[in-house]
């Protein structure tokens, strides 16, 4: 794996090529589907192809992970967060991935338009459960699964609730899932300045200023991560309230400890008054991606909490879908 501008990237053989058309509100245009310039590797129990998906909206980067010994029997599409949260998450995302296909499951993890290693695409929410839609689609023609869940993860939860208006049956899982866009954004510029104070540099420009470049140039560098006014734009205006689409549905939310958990209760009150089946499992992991502790104690804790954490979620998703989902 090397490391890109946005996330980590997982490295592939070659470039993009478009020899399977994905439309992009609609199925794949061949019905032999394959991911183009894949590597294969097998980890224990658990295969993994890395390969693009080409589009029309521009090729995708996916890993499927499937068993080897046996035909999946559902597959989950992970909508991973976005900057630094990126990072921090990549190691769970790939461990609960690992640890699903191990149990029977196919997981399909991907870069969203504009990151990592998919092509270059104008960045928004919309955009990105597109993405998901497709992969999705993808991944039930390379599997012949038929049963399908979506994991939202950070700002993943806003993606993921987009793309279940394509699946109104499908399992949700949401780890530390952001439910307001615009309080998302206040916290990502707010952490530049608080990372400033700590390592005693200079103090950057305002909110203000800082808003204000990225309406004139159409982005800004903040901490490294590039922002995009389209996305921007997209996330100030998005609830995870308003996004998940009003149908009955199994919900697991795993909040992490944090601001984001204090309307974890609102949000579950609200799900389960429109009929939906929510359980919430609280995890020992920090929200916050930019001020982690050292020390081999630390690291020990969240490799713990982790192991819980995946293991939580693939017994959640194993009891869904055994009781009829």
């Amino acid at each position: 794996m090397t490391t890109g501008g946005n996330l980590p990237v997982e490295t592939s053989r070659g470039k993009p090529h478009a020899d399977v058309a994905v439309e992009p509100d609609g199925p794949p245009g061949s019905g032999d589907v394959s991911l183009a310039n894949s590597a294969r590797t097998i980890v224990g129990t658990v295969q993994e192809d890395a390969g693009f998906l080409a589009r029309p909206d521009g090729a995708l980067f996916v890993v499927l992970h499937r068993p080897v010994d046996r035909p999946p029997f559902g597959s989950l599409t992970v909508c991973s967060s976005l900057f630094g949260e990126q990072h921090t998450d990549y190691r769970r995302e790939v461990r609960l991935a690992r640890m699903l296909a191990s149990a029977g499951f196919a997981v399909a993890r991907f870069h969203y338009r504009g990151f990592g290693n998919s092509a270059p695409g104008s960045a928004s929410l919309d955009a990105f459960s597109r993405d998901a839609l497709d992969v999705t689609l993808a991944a039930r023609r390379l599997t012949s699964v038929s049963r399908v869940a979506f994991l939202g993860v950070g700002v993943g939860s806003l993606v993921a609730s987009g793309a279940l208006l394509a699946h109104p049956e499908a399992p949700l899982l949401l780890w530390k899932p952001v439910v307001d866009g615009a309080h998302f954004c206040r916290d990502f510029f707010r952490a530049r300045l608080v990372a400033a104070t700590r390592v005693g540099g200079a103090r950057p420009g305002t909110t203000d200023e800082l808003l204000a470049r990225l309406a004139n140039e159409g982005h800004v560098d903040v901490m490294g991560f590039t922002l995009a006014a389209s996305l921007y734009d997209s996330l100030i205006v998005s609830r995870l309230t308003e996004t998940l689409p009003r149908h009955p549905r199994r919900i697991l939310v795993q909040p992490f400890r944090g601001s984001r958990a204090a309307g974890v209760e609102r949000l579950v009150a609200d799900w389960k008054a429109g009929g939906c089946l929510v359980d919430v499992q609280p995890a020992k992991l920090a929200e916050d991606p930019y001020f982690i502790p050292d020390g081999a104690a630390a690291a020990a804790s969240v490799l713990a909490a982790e192991e819980q954490l995946v293991a939580d979620a693939r017994d959640w998703l194993l009891s869904s879908w055994r009781n009829g989902e």
